[in-house]
């Protein structure tokens, strides 16, 4: 509840982490998956997957004691996972503007990520639309996810083009154009905290039909041996491409 604000096993995972010298990145606000992110008591109205859009005064209550309560044990918040499958634009800035002021007023210190968007984020211009809405003021680092759905990281073709999903080079390589345009002398750092494919997943090869890419029982499913090697190719191409860290 509101008057009984706590962070259930968070400080104890925390600073389990910091003691072994890991900096977590801890996530904020509503995700994919289904009632996450709000609490009941800041509730204004109904959102997809079950969540919830909170009244702005009680989101900015919440992120600045979230923020306070983790001084010391954590630096990096990140404001929702993957918000274009769950909010849109305009929405996600609100509270993006909402959570970077609160979050300051909890730990000056602290820096705020953006996005935390999917590779079709960025194809559909989400990302777009935020930072031309509210601009770079309002977050430290921009962190876009990279999900090929099985094609190769390097693949911009074929069912991953049709979904909206870039290849990893063209992706970042915009976005850092974009940003950096934006930015003028301003050195926006670039993060890539998602990327891969999951083992359980069809395998992509190249070339293939487009109706393969939906029909997963038409081939072997995905080994573990070609997400690692999509993965190392991900982390170089990104890397290259402009992304700060991964």
């Amino acid at each position: 509840s509101q008057d009984k604000f706590r962070i259930q096993g968070g400080k104890d995972v925390l600073t389990l982490l910091r003691k072994y010298n890991l900096e977590p990145l801890f996530i904020i606000g509503p995700s994919i998956y289904k009632n996450t992110g709000f609490p009941k008591w800041s509730e204004a109205r109904k959102l997809k997957k079950d969540n919830t859009y909170p009244k702005l005064d009680l989101w900015a209550e919440f992120v600045e004691r979230i923020v306070r309560e983790t001084k010391g044990l954590c630096r990096y918040y990140e404001i929702t996972n993957e918000p274009d499958q769950v909010l849109n634009a305009n929405e996600y800035a609100e509270l993006l503007k909402v959570a970077y002021i609160a979050a300051k007023k909890g730990n000056p210190d602290c820096k705020i990520v953006a996005t935390g968007a999917k590779t079709s984020a960025w194809s559909s211009g989400f990302t777009r639309k935020v930072i031309n809405s509210i601009g770079l003021k309002y977050f430290d680092i921009v962190s876009p996810a990279h999900y090929p759905h099985g094609w190769p990281p390097e693949s911009g073709w074929g069912g991953a083009a049709v979904r909206g999903h870039a290849d990893i080079q063209q992706m970042v390589t915009d976005m850092r154009m974009f940003i950096d345009e934006k930015a003028g002398k301003r050195k926006v750092p670039m993060w890539m905290s998602e990327t891969g494919i999951t083992p359980g997943q069809a395998e992509r090869p190249y070339p293939r039909m487009l109706d393969a890419f939906y029909d997963p029982t038409s081939m072997d499913r995905y080994p573990t041996i070609r997400q690692a090697k999509h993965f190392v190719r991900a982390v170089v191409m990104s890397l290259a491409e402009g992304v700060d860290k991964r």
